[in-house]
């Protein structure tokens, strides 16, 4: 049920902090497509409004990533925006994607694309 995976991912957050919210949510948030898509198309009912929160709680925990980032989009050409936001549709998969996109926040988008290598230096300390 819906309810269970907003459970799910707010206890997991809460309990497990970033580290949890890297390691265990975040690569699966492309799974949950499958799941909210035709909740959400539902207008008006309660399993939208259900899906709606699961979506909300997702984004949201996936926010505490960007306090964790490494560097940031400023100095990246306009012409690669488009890369990224295709990246990101990839990684998170559309329904995601598209709220963060919403926001407008680069960090948030570096966060979630970050690279293995970049997570394995700041993880072992190095600068």
């Amino acid at each position: 049920p819906l309810a269970t995976n907003y459970g799910g991912i707010i206890g997991l957050q809460a309990v497990g902090g970033v580290e949890a919210v890297r390691v265990l949510i975040l690569p699966n948030v492309k799974d949950y497509e499958t799941l909210l898509r035709e909740p959400l198309e539902d207008e008006g009912s309660s399993r939208q409004a259900e899906a709606e929160a699961v979506l909300t709680a997702l984004v949201s925990a996936l926010q505490t990533l960007e306090e964790d980032v490494i560097g940031s989009r400023n100095n990246i050409p306009d012409g690669e925006t488009v890369n990224h936001d295709q990246q990101l549709q990839e990684k998170v998969g559309p329904l995601v994607a598209g709220r963060v996109l919403q926001m407008g926040r680069p960090k948030f988008v570096d966060a979630l694309l970050e690279t293995g290598a970049a997570y394995a230096l700041r993880s072992s300390g190095a600068s």
